[in-house]
């Protein structure tokens, strides 16, 4: 009779061993390759949220603070648009311009820029429309503005929407 002492394994051991270890590599590679897309996804997201609400709380802060837009001289109801707001008398108006301009919301202060109120990098603003709701007792303006950001590849489209009432309105 023969006597095996075993002291390594066999080839069929080894496979196994070898096609498990593959099995682990595989699930951990799409893990961290799943967290690195959830990662883009949640900080896209938040430059988005970042920079939508630097311009509704500046717009509501200025429209809250203004006595009448300027009919005449804002873009209404379009895309593209541009909202005049004023403040002050006759003999000292104060105008502020709200306008689009290559994909950032950009202020202006009595026709002087006060630079754009959109800073993140990777985000734009694809359209920005207003909408005047008038009566005969108040006036408010009505925001809609449509944000996307891109990064690792993919594209995020968020809109926002916003009314508020002009100063002495209501």
């Amino acid at each position: 009779m023969r006597n095996y002492n075993r002291k390594g394994i066999s080839l069929v051991e080894l496979i196994v061993y070898l096609s498990i270890l593959v099995l682990v590599l595989v699930v951990v590679t799409n893990m961290v390759l799943s967290m690195g897309k959830s990662f883009n996804r949640v900080r896209i997201t938040a430059d988005i949220e970042r920079s939508a609400a630097t311009v509704m709380d500046r717009l509501a802060y200025e429209l809250r603070n203004s006595e009448r837009v300027n009919t005449t001289e804002s873009l209404l109801d379009t895309q593209n648009g541009k909202l005049v707001i004023e403040s002050g008398s006759d003999s000292d108006t104060v105008s502020r311009d709200f306008v689009l301009a290559s994909g950032t919301v950009q202020l202006f202060e009595n026709d002087v820029s006060k630079g754009s109120l959109t800073t993140t990098s990777g985000v734009r603003v694809t359209e920005l429309e207003f909408n005047v709701i008038d009566t005969s007792v108040s006036q408010a303006v009505t925001t809609i503005m449509k944000m996307e950001g891109r990064r690792g590849g993919e594209l995020f489209v968020r809109t926002y929407r916003s009314t508020t009432i002009l100063k002495n309105s209501y």
